[in-house]
């Protein structure tokens, strides 16, 4: 038996882990201990006192004790559960803490690798800085030296075309090596009536690489070598003066041949050469795009448009307007009234230059020269004779005299 409690309390004994065993429960109370006491000491006298005095303390202690001990059972059953959950979570987390210290040592072993690697890799680039430094010298002289390469190969290439004539509208049933023959035959015949040079001889002649047109279309330029640059030169002029030729009821044209970096820097030169024609200024478009501009007696060499705009600016001209944007916005300017004086037996420039800008109207590259041949056409008419309104120069080095502009604008 326990010793009583102060108060009324509950005390629990032998608790073993998942199970709760109550041994010993007591509740005593004021009027227990008064019963025990009457008990004691008049257990003989009156029984039925003593049992009155004890019977309300032991039914009111019965139910409280064995609800106690179910409202004890069920909270042992709910920590049993938590304690089994608190243990659950617990293995879980110490697996999980193990796959995290795994991965934190495979990190620290990359990031060792990695150290290293960048140590190296440092040191490797201080090697490689003053090596970097003392080649930038170098790679600097390369490039110039291959700029200065550049420029002679592409020089080389306009001087290898420098005996060529771009043909425009022989039919493409003209086919090698009969063209050449052909070719050579008829350029005698009609365009050189007859008289051609002692050498004179078409060393090549090919057509543009390229698919073939499709029937209605027009045909690819053919492009012929000559073996003498003077040869090549007379052929362009009588085309100039002339032409175009006929040949099997096609009309046949002829423009120098250059190569696409050259054909660039010329064109570039388009809208001065414009400016030029509108103030009545000679000038001469050389080889390969150099621009000479005689005015006031002193000849000016442009290799440049915007030195010759700056010339022009600085002369008081007008520059051009905002609004034009190449040849096809410009307006060109009035035509002076032709000269009724003719020379007998001279040809009659005016007519032969007006009929051949008619036939290019009808050729595919017509939108191209119809301004250039209008302006050609008025400067060819503004005088009696045509040969003391426009000055003779040379259109190459060492090469026959040729009108500037026409030349030029073709």
């Amino acid at each position: 038996m326990c010793a009583p409690c102060p108060g009324n309390s509950v005390k629990v004994y032998n608790i073993e882990p998942g199970r709760l065993k109550v041994r010993n429960l007591c509740r005593l109370g004021g009027n227990l201990r008064t019963a025990k006491m009457a008990g004691r000491a008049k257990s003989t006298k009156n029984p039925d006192r003593i049992t009155q005095a004890i019977t309300p303390t032991d039914q009111q202690s019965g139910p409280s004790l064995q609800s106690l001990e179910s409202t004890l059972l069920a909270h042992s059953a709910q920590f049993e559960k938590v304690l089994q959950a608190i243990l659950d979570t617990k293995s879980s987390l110490e697996g999980r803490i193990d796959a995290v210290a795994q991965d934190l040592n495979l990190l620290r072993v990359d990031h060792r690798s990695l150290a290293e690697k960048v140590k190296t890799t440092e040191a490797e680039i201080a090697d490689l800085t003053p090596i970097a430094q003392g080649n930038q010298k170098q790679i600097k002289r390369m490039d110039e030296e291959l700029k200065i390469l550049w420029r002679r190969s592409e020089e080389m290439e306009s001087r290898a075309c420098r005996n060529n004539v771009r043909f425009l509208g022989f039919p493409e049933s003209m086919r090698q090596p009969e063209s050449e023959i052909s070719q050579e035959q008829w350029l005698i015949k009609e365009v050189l009536n007859g008289a051609p040079s002692k050498f004179f001889s078409v060393e090549r002649a090919y057509r543009v690489p390229g698919r073939p047109p499709a029937p209605g279309q027009s045909p690819r330029p053919l492009i012929a070598r000559f073996l003498n640059y003077r040869d090549r030169d007379a052929i362009l002029q009588q085309f100039r003066n002339k032409g175009p030729f006929k040949y099997e009821d096609s009309n046949i044209n002829a423009y120098p041949d250059f190569t696409q970096e050259v054909q660039n820097q010329r064109n570039s030169f388009v809208k001065i050469k414009q400016r030029l024609r509108e103030q009545n200024i000679k000038y001469a478009l050389l080889f390969p795009a150099k621009l000479r501009v005689v005015m006031e007696d002193r000849t000016h060499i442009f290799t440049n448009p915007e030195d010759a705009w700056t010339w022009l600016h600085a002369k008081g001209l007008e520059h051009p307007r905002e609004d034009e944007e190449g040849d096809e916005k410009w307006q060109k300017p009035a035509a002076r009234k032709r000269s009724k004086r003719r020379t007998r037996g001279q040809p009659n420039v005016w007519q032969a230059a007006e009929e051949r800008a008619k036939v290019l109207k009808e050729t595919p590259l017509h939108m191209q020269s119809r301004n250039r041949i209008a302006s050609g056409l008025e400067e060819l008419g503004s005088d009696s004779d045509t040969a003391s309104s426009v000055s003779t120069v040379t259109g190459e080095l060492g090469g026959p005299k040729v009108t500037p502009r026409t030349a030029d604008d073709l």
